[in-house]
């Protein structure tokens, strides 16, 4: 394109509220998102079924580039957009926003010790559990928050339908969580540790008025070893002889069964 159409393409641009995207000389955008290229005087193409568009190669998303271009407000490309109606779709300047939820909440940290003497109240785990172990720490979290009434008591707290989105299905996961909820991994990850520290400190004040107690590590099971000794104690104790463990290694004893097999069909077939 000439620079005399070019420049009357700025003018009807700017004249229908287009403006210049900051850092892209060429491309020009409105505030319900259409991004047009003044080179070629054509509009862009969103990709299909994403609030998302290429640029010179590069993936945008285009609410992002409304804030950029109207409000002024740096491309964040770590943080999430959040829609102050609920509707995903609608990305009107007045909707849309940098997510920040969780700026009145205290970023915490999670005490190992404290998380396991929390669920050991509830159920006995291996002695070896630790917090790492995500189905077994989502069940547990979902059977304690479920026995306590934990999102009834709290069914007014702030952003505690993340945490029970958090604990929802099999999904244990901050980033899956953010996702779905539209909001930064960072905060959800402050909202996830907030609401299970509450959880244990709810814990812990039963404990301290004696309605719940720690319990004991899960039994270990016996060994073949250990097996075999009580019942073999049983058996000297009504005069039977005692059984003993073939410790050879596998190959050895299954080669032998079959060398007895085939003596037992070589024997018959001579007969």
């Amino acid at each position: 394109m000439d620079r005399k159409n070019k420049s009357a393409l700025i003018a009807q641009l700017k004249e229908t509220g287009y403006k210049q995207i900051p850092g892209m000389r060429d491309y020009y955008i409105n505030q319900t998102g259409q991004v047009t290229n003044i080179k070629t005087g054509n509009p862009l193409k969103w990709i299909a079924g994403r609030d998302l568009i290429r640029i010179e190669n590069k993936t945008y998303n285009v609410p992002k580039l409304i804030l950029l271009a109207f409000r002024g407000e740096p491309y964040r490309k770590q943080k999430q957009i959040a829609y102050i109606d609920g509707n995903k779709y609608n990305i009107s300047l007045q909707n849309i926003r940098y997510a920040a939820l969780c700026v009145d909440l205290p970023d915490t940290v999670i005490n190992e010790t404290d998380f396991v003497n929390a669920i050991r109240c509830y159920i006995q785990v291996r002695k070896r559990y630790n917090r790492m172990d995500n189905i077994a720490t989502m069940l547990y979290l979902q059977m304690i928050t479920e026995k306590r009434c934990f999102f009834d008591q709290y069914a007014k707290a702030p952003y505690i339908n993340v945490f029970q989105a958090y604990l929802s299905g099999f999904r244990m996961s901050i980033a899956t969580t953010a996702k779905e909820k539209r909001i930064p991994i960072k905060e959800c990850g402050i909202i996830v540790r907030f609401y299970i520290n509450q959880l244990i400190r709810d814990i812990q004040k039963d404990v301290e008025i004696g309605i719940l107690a720690v319990l004991p590590y899960q039994p270990r099971k016996k060994t073949m070893t250990q097996v075999l000794k009580e019942y073999n104690a049983d058996r000297i104790a009504d005069g039977l002889p005692p059984l003993k463990i073939d410790r050879r290694p596998a190959i050895i004893r299954y080669r032998e069964k079959w060398e007895n097999i085939k003596r037992e069909i070589e024997n018959e077939s001579t007969e």
